[in-house]
Protein backbone atom coordinates (compact mmCIF):
# COMPACT_ATOMS: atom_id res chain seq x y z
CA UNK A 1 0.00 0.00 0.00
CA UNK A 2 1.23 3.39 -0.75
CA UNK A 3 -0.38 5.26 1.84
CA UNK A 4 -2.63 7.04 -1.20
CA UNK A 5 -5.52 4.48 -1.46
CA UNK A 6 -8.61 4.65 0.10
CA UNK A 7 -8.79 3.38 3.37
CA UNK A 8 -12.33 1.51 4.84
CA UNK A 9 -14.28 3.33 6.62
CA UNK A 10 -12.65 6.84 5.56
CA UNK A 11 -14.54 9.74 6.75
CA UNK A 12 -13.65 13.49 6.00
CA UNK A 13 -14.02 14.00 10.17
CA UNK A 14 -11.32 11.39 10.57
CA UNK A 15 -8.53 14.04 9.49
CA UNK A 16 -9.58 16.13 12.29
CA UNK A 17 -8.39 14.25 14.85
CA UNK A 18 -4.50 14.05 13.37
CA UNK A 19 -4.41 17.44 12.30
CA UNK A 20 -6.77 19.69 13.94
CA UNK A 21 -8.71 21.72 11.66
CA UNK A 22 -10.57 19.76 8.82
CA UNK A 23 -10.63 20.31 5.27
CA UNK A 24 -14.23 20.74 5.70
CA UNK A 25 -14.63 23.13 8.48
CA UNK A 26 -12.00 25.25 6.48
CA UNK A 27 -14.43 25.37 3.92
CA UNK A 28 -17.26 26.31 6.21
CA UNK A 29 -15.47 29.48 7.22
CA UNK A 30 -14.72 30.10 4.00
CA UNK A 31 -18.00 30.19 2.48
CA UNK A 32 -18.87 32.57 6.02
CA UNK A 33 -16.30 34.57 4.69
CA UNK A 34 -18.01 35.06 1.17
CA UNK A 35 -21.44 35.33 2.51
CA UNK A 36 -20.76 38.21 4.75
CA UNK A 37 -18.79 40.29 1.86
CA UNK A 38 -21.59 38.94 -1.17
CA UNK A 39 -24.24 40.40 1.54
CA UNK A 40 -21.72 43.78 2.44
CA UNK A 41 -21.07 44.40 -1.34
CA UNK A 42 -25.27 44.42 -2.05
CA UNK A 43 -25.61 46.48 0.76
CA UNK A 44 -22.91 49.05 -0.55
CA UNK A 45 -24.61 48.70 -4.48
CA UNK A 46 -28.18 49.44 -2.58
CA UNK A 47 -26.90 52.62 -0.90
CA UNK A 48 -24.92 53.49 -4.16
CA UNK A 49 -28.42 53.27 -5.74
CA UNK A 50 -29.81 54.63 -2.78
CA UNK A 51 -27.60 57.82 -3.51
CA UNK A 52 -28.29 58.53 -7.05
CA UNK A 53 -25.60 56.09 -8.70
CA UNK A 54 -28.34 54.43 -11.27
CA UNK A 55 -29.74 51.07 -12.26
CA UNK A 56 -26.48 49.06 -12.67
CA UNK A 57 -25.56 49.80 -8.99
CA UNK A 58 -29.01 48.44 -8.37
CA UNK A 59 -28.36 45.16 -10.61
CA UNK A 60 -25.61 44.63 -9.14
CA UNK A 61 -26.93 44.88 -5.29
CA UNK A 62 -29.46 42.62 -6.19
CA UNK A 63 -27.20 39.98 -8.05
CA UNK A 64 -25.08 39.90 -5.10
CA UNK A 65 -27.98 39.25 -3.17
CA UNK A 66 -28.84 36.24 -5.07
CA UNK A 67 -24.87 35.04 -4.20
CA UNK A 68 -25.97 35.55 -0.74
CA UNK A 69 -28.68 33.55 -1.20
CA UNK A 70 -27.12 31.13 -2.70
CA UNK A 71 -24.45 30.65 -0.85
CA UNK A 72 -26.12 30.73 2.81
CA UNK A 73 -28.16 27.68 1.27
CA UNK A 74 -25.18 25.92 -0.19
CA UNK A 75 -23.30 26.14 3.33
CA UNK A 76 -26.99 25.02 5.10
CA UNK A 77 -26.88 21.77 3.02
CA UNK A 78 -22.86 21.39 2.51
CA UNK A 79 -23.23 17.76 4.04
CA UNK A 80 -25.55 16.47 1.61
CA UNK A 81 -23.25 18.20 -1.51
CA UNK A 82 -20.07 16.91 -0.27
CA UNK A 83 -21.69 13.59 0.39
CA UNK A 84 -20.04 12.85 3.88
CA UNK A 85 -20.97 12.72 7.49
CA UNK A 86 -19.48 14.57 9.86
Amino acid sequence: MSGLEPRDGFRATRQTEKYGLSLISFHRILIAFAILFCAGYGLYEFSAFAKGAGNGSLAISGLFFVFTAGLTYYLRRLKHFLGVEE
